[in-house]
């Protein structure tokens, strides 16, 4: 993405699970070009969110970009739209200096998708266990 280390600072990619149910809380993973990592979780759209903070090296965000980057992640459709009414929304959004990409799936469609937000689930796993197989996330 032609990033150096001072604009990696502003780099965040964000992989989000919300239900279409009235009330739901939302689940959302966010890892920062920094290396800061975040597990976001309410149970209900009011509760007050669980959350977990963890750290990586700023190297393994820069392989994650690269992943990202290698996936076409700029190029996949904004919205992969549902054959019905959506239960619930995957999001992957990467937000760098002046610009900002964002990916919702309704249901599968995409493989970069899933590529990209298990390696997004992977990666938070090695600063916070918890992000994987469930642990912490009902549906992520």
């Amino acid at each position: 993405f032609g990033l150096n280390e001072s604009s990696l600072k502003e780099v965040e990619i964000l992989y989000g699970f919300y239900s279409a149910k009235t009330g739901a809380g939302k689940q959302e993973i966010r890892i920062r070009g920094d290396g800061a990592v975040e597990l976001f979780f309410t149970r209900t759209y009011e509760s007050e969110p669980v959350i977990r903070r963890g750290r990586l090296p700023s190297e393994t965000v820069t392989r994650l970009l690269d992943f990202t980057e290698d996936q076409g992640l700029m190029g996949l459709q904004d919205h992969y739209p549902p054959s019905g009414d959506p239960h619930y929304r995957r999001v992957l959004q990467l937000t760098l200096p002046g610009r900002t990409k964002r990916v919702m799936l309704d249901e599968p469609g995409s493989l970069e998708f899933e590529r990209i937000s298990a390696a997004v689930q992977f990666t938070a796993g090695m600063a916070l266990p918890e992000a994987l197989r469930q642990r912490f996330f009902p549906n992520l």
